[in-house]
């Protein structure tokens, strides 16, 4: 009996060994050459010097503290920062995704600043990585990095941000629920953007100070570009030009079918005329489910995505004459109902989140370029490609077959303490999950004002009741985010 203890101790010392040897709380600066793997704690600012490379291996979790900073260096003295004026190389695989992500077990929005990237000499390369809940996902500023097969979601202020002369290549990425904007631009920047999803973010991608993304170009010199970017339901805008330059997004999708008015999504010199013009034509055909679906399944790590060139352009052939200077051509809409909007205002609360100007509604005007109806391309799916469909996934709702959560049943935060709310005002985001019985199976804060109201919105998220979102008809579960005001 003694040696069956004996052995047990052993055996428990030698696991707690390996758990450790996969575990590590790190601080600092990196001087030479270093490898993470495993689950990697970090508590501080964590700083890759000029001459030194960081390469991070698949399946790597990288866990930030949240709200804590003990170095008290970089830009944010209380959050914890990626910094690397070296080289990193995230090397992920599709099944076997690096995770950048809060330490918190109910993570929220900004618990950690982000990725810095700043060498302007070497790339650095990010290949299948999940990066949330920071300030900033990432932030290249005179540095060109190579942004790839990554989910980059839920971050308080953006999803990427290229500043200062960055040309950033970000590629097949699925960029969704930034606080702000899934892409921002500045100073002089002009990343190149192919074959991304951007979606669910306040704004998608915004130009400001003297950048220009480059979004799509068909043309034949150096900075071609196919585009073939899916833009679409995002809450303000899809793309913002805040510059005095002309932004090219040429052969994009902008939503899930082609009667989506583009001109209402892009706010450019056609509002202001102090703001440069945004050529999107040609547009590519309408993002479809099937689509959808091996995107969320290659987020599950199950299958490869495809390239986008399921979406068909729509060449520029498939426009009439625009009779009028400097109005860009605009998709007609139609009378289709618009499905009710999940932000409930509180009894406390009345107050708007949004900065960014809305743009009103308009007809479309006679004599500007309009699709031809034989143009555009069918979205529907074949019997094959259908298969291909995982319907246990949770999707984003805007590809269940509603195009967006329809919902049946409100509730509102039930103030019972006011003084518990300490005069806290502002917005807050609830991820829900909903089942295939239109019931909230799970509720999350995901950017909240304080621990009162945070509880008393997650409380009302599951008294929502949705109708069930189906696609090809089968029942799925997918998630939607609920704004409660205080």
């Amino acid at each position: 009996m003694k040696k069956l203890h004996f052995f047990i101790i052993i055996i428990v010392i030698l696991w707690i060994a390996v758990v450790n040897a996969q575990q590590s709380t790190v601080s600092g600066v990196i001087t030479k050459s270093t490898t993470w793997n495993g689950t990697v704690y970090i508590d501080g600012d964590v700083t890759v010097a000029e001459d030194a490379r960081l390469t991070i291996e698949p399946g790597t979790r990288v866990l930030f503290k949240p709200l804590t900073d003990k170095t008290g260096d970089g830009i944010d003295k209380t959050r914890s920062e990626l910094i690397v004026y070296g080289i990193l190389i995230v090397k992920g695989q599709i099944e076997n995704k690096v995770h950048f992500t809060s330490s918190a077990a109910e993570p929220k929005m900004g618990d950690w600043y982000g990725i810095r990237l700043l060498n302007p000499k070497n790339m650095s390369i990010i290949d299948y990585a999940i990066i949330e809940f920071g300030y900033d996902g990432i932030s290249a500023k005179k540095s060109n990095p190579l942004i790839r097969n990554s989910r980059i979601q839920l971050n308080y202020n953006s999803g990427i941000k290229a500043e200062l002369k960055s040309e950033a290549k970000i590629i097949k990425n699925f960029i969704s629920e930034n606080g702000y904007a899934g892409v921002i631009t500045s100073l002089g920047a002009k990343p190149v953007l192919t074959n991304n999803f951007i979606t669910l973010n306040q704004i998608g991608v915004i130009a400001l100070s003297l950048s220009q993304p480059n979004l799509g170009n068909l043309g034949t010199e150096q900075k071609a570009n196919s585009g073939e970017n899916v833009i679409f339901e995002n809450i303000e805008y899809d793309l913002y030009n805040h510059t005095n330059l002309p932004i090219l997004a040429e052969n994009n999708s902008w939503g899930l079918n082609t009667d989506v008015n583009i001109n209402e999504r892009i706010y450019d010199g056609n509002d202001e005329p102090k703001y440069g013009a945004v050529d999107f034509t040609p547009v590519s055909g309408a993002a479809t489910v099937e689509l959808s679906g091996r995107i969320l399944a290659q987020e599950n790590g199950q299958t490869p995505v495809d390239s986008l060139n399921t979406l068909v352009p729509l060449p520029r052939d498939s426009f009439k004459t625009n009779t009028q200077q400097n109005t860009r051509p605009a998709i007609s809409k139609t009378d289709t109902p618009v499905s009710e909007s999940t932000s409930v205002s509180s009894e406390v609360a009345l107050n708007s989140i949004n900065t960014i100007p809305r743009k009103e509604s308009t007809t479309v005007p006679e004599g500007s370029t309009t699709f031809s109806e034989n143009s555009i391309p069918a979205s529907s799916i074949s019997s094959n490609e259908s298969n291909r469909v995982n319907y246990d996934q949770i999707f984003l709702e805007y590809f269940i077959e509603q195009q967006k959560a329809q919902i049946i049943k409100k509730a509102a935060p039930q103030i019972s303490t006011p003084q518990l709310g300490m005069g806290a005002k502002g917005r807050i985001i609830v991820r829900a999950i909903v089942g295939k019985d239109g019931k909230v199976e799970s509720a999350a804060v995901i950017k909240g004002l304080n621990t009162y109201y945070d509880k008393i919105s997650v409380e009302a998220a599951m008294k929502f009741r949705y109708k069930v979102g189906t696609i090809d008809g089968i029942p799925v579960r997918f998630y939607t985010n609920i704004f409660f005001e205080f």
